[in-house]
C-alpha cells in the first residue's frame, strides 16, 4: 500500500520512508504538502509530510509518533499521540508542542485533548473531556 497524489489526472506514487514497504496519507493542503505516516527501518511507524516530491519524517511529541490529521496552508499539522493517554499536538517550524502547554488559562480544566483540524488562522477544532464529560473543543491562537 502506497500513498499517493492526484494532481490533473495524473496519480503519483508519493513513495515511503527509507526501509519501509508501503505508507498511508491522511491529509493535503492547498498547496499540496501531503500528510500521513509510513513505517521506519525498525518497522515502527513514523508520521511524514511530503514537499515538492520528498517525504520527510516528523518530529515526535514527547518521544511519540503523532497520528496526524490536517494541515493548514502555512504547514501547521495537528493530530494526536498516546502516552498514558491522548495528547493533541500541533507540529510547526521542525517542533512538535503539546497542545495543553499552549493553552491559557481558559483550557486549564481540559484532559485526554484529540485534535483533528486547524485553519489558516490557527484555530484548531478537537474532542476533549471537560467536567469528566467529553466534548467539541476550539482553540482559538491568542493576539500578541
Amino acid at each position: 500500500m502506497h500513498a499517493f497524489s492526484w494532481h490533473n489526472g495524473v496519480m503519483t506514487d508519493i513513495g515511503t520512508l527509507p526501509g519501509d514497504a508501503e505508507s498511508e496519507a491522511t491529509a493535503v493542503n492547498d498547496l499540496g504538502q501531503i500528510i500521513g505516516r509510513s513505517n521506519a527501518p525498525d518497522g515502527s511507524p513514523e508520521s511524514f509530510v511530503y514537499v515538492k516530491s520528498t517525504m520527510y519524517p516528523l518530529p515526535r511529541c514527547a518521544g511519540n509518533r503523532v497520528i496526524t490529521e490536517a494541515i493548514n496552508n502555512k504547514g501547521q499539522i495537528v493530530g494526536s499521540y498516546l502516552l498514558k493517554r491522548y495528547e493533541a499536538a500541533l507540529i510547526q517550524d521542525g517542533r512538535c508542542y503539546t497542545l495543553n502547554s499552549l493553552l491559557d488559562d481558559s483550557g486549564k480544566d481540559w484532559w485526554e485533548l484529540r485534535a483533528y483540524d486547524i485553519n489558516d488562522d490557527g484555530v484548531i477544532v478537537g474532542t476533549g473531556n471537560f467536567d469528566n464529560k467529553w466534548r467539541g473543543f476550539i482553540a482559538t491562537p491568542v493576539k500578541r
